[in-house]
């Protein structure tokens, strides 16, 4: 689903996006697309790009879309590319990048993450 309410993530899966300890493997299926959008949120990239939410969600639904599944591709996958993203997600909030790096830097990492 590309609609920003249809899923609710819970707020401790939030708050570990942000931080070294996320289990992406670990997330219900429906949770990654929802995570990118909401890191999206917190990194001030919709304000910023003039970007909607939905069309943030049309974006990360057509690249999941064109990674093979897990059982054809076991590594290169959807799950991998969330992982990737993660991790790029937290170096930013964990670390002083934000501060050094513009806001076009962080939406180039985001959306090459993926």
């Amino acid at each position: 689903d590309t609609s920003a309410s249809a899923v609710t993530v819970p707020a401790e899966t939030i708050k570990q996006s942000q931080d070294w300890c996320l289990n992406v493997f670990s997330l219900e299926p429906q949770y990654g697309p929802h995570l990118v959008r909401l890191a999206f949120k917190h990194l001030g990239l919709f304000e910023h790009f003039s970007m909607s939410s939905a069309t943030v969600m049309r974006m990360v639904h057509a690249i999941k879309s064109s990674y093979l599944p897990r059982e054809t591709c076991p590594y290169h996958n959807w799950d991998h590319a969330l992982g990737v993203f993660q991790m790029t997600f937290a170096l930013l909030c964990q670390t002083q990048a934000k501060e050094v790096l513009t806001m076009v830097d962080q939406l180039a990492l985001c959306v090459g993450a993926l």
